[in-house]
């Protein structure tokens, strides 16, 4: 369970990394009070909790209809598919939400570069999380190990 919810919060983190990466701010020729970064996170970030859960729930009817233990490895690949699917399916989603104001001010028309950014900064942090986490499980077992004899 303790591996489930550190996971989920790495993929919250590089979800509003990756959106951070590629926000650029309130345009300069924008009319009314500035963007607000959090506010356009938040309603983001309520489209990526609802594709990660249904994402974790094929995952895990997919684990279980398995025999236990035999498929890790692809069970393992399988689980990067559907985060990569969860964080596309949010962008569109969230995108394609947007007032037609919000969405060329925020870049609607940059979309593809505003997409490949975000997922290339998501990857970045996603894996830069799994080092550390590798890491950490290594000292981890290092010193229990050391304990022990």
């Amino acid at each position: 369970m303790i591996k489930l919810i550190i996971s989920g919060a790495f993929l919250a983190v590089a979800e509003v990394l990756a959106s951070l990466s590629v926000w650029s701010g309130t345009p300069t020729d924008w009319r009314g009070a500035p963007l607000n970064f959090w506010t356009f996170e938040i309603w983001r970030l309520q489209y990526w909790a609802i594709f990660v859960l249904l994402c974790s729930l094929l995952w895990f009817i997919t684990w279980y209809s398995l025999p236990q233990g035999s498929h890790i490895i692809k069970m393992t690949v399988f689980g990067a598919a559907l985060a990569v699917a969860s964080e596309t399916l949010t962008s569109f989603a969230y995108w394609s939400r947007l007032s037609w104001t919000q969405a060329s001010h925020l870049g609607w028309f940059y979309f593809p570069t505003y997409f490949w950014g975000h997922l290339i900064s998501w990857a970045v942090v996603v894996v830069a999380c799994l080092c550390v986490w590798s890491i950490w499980n290594r000292n981890r077992a290092r010193r229990s190990h050391s304990q022990i004899t």
